[in-house]
C-alpha cells in the first residue's frame, strides 16, 4: 500500500505552495501599502492614479 509512502510528500509540497502563496500575498500587500503612503505624500496626481490602477489590479488577480 503505496499511500503512507506519500502522505508525507504530500504534506511538504502542499505546506511549501501555501507558504510561498501567502508570503507572496503579504509582500504584494506591503509593497502596495508603502507605496500608498509614498502617493500620498507627493503633490502631484500621476503616481496617485498608478497606484489606484495597481490597486485594482491586484485585487482582480486575488479574486481569481
Amino acid at each position: 500500500m503505496p499511500l503512507p509512502f506519500i502522505l508525507p510528500i504530500l504534506k511538504t509540497t502542499l505546506s511549501t505552495m501555501v507558504t510561498a502563496f501567502f508570503t507572496e500575498r503579504v509582500i504584494m500587500a506591503t509593497c502596495l501599502e508603502i507605496l500608498k503612503y509614498l502617493s500620498r505624500r507627493s503633490s502631484n496626481t500621476v503616481d496617485d492614479k498608478i497606484v489606484a490602477m495597481l490597486e485594482k489590479s491586484i485585487a482582480e488577480k486575488n479574486k481569481s
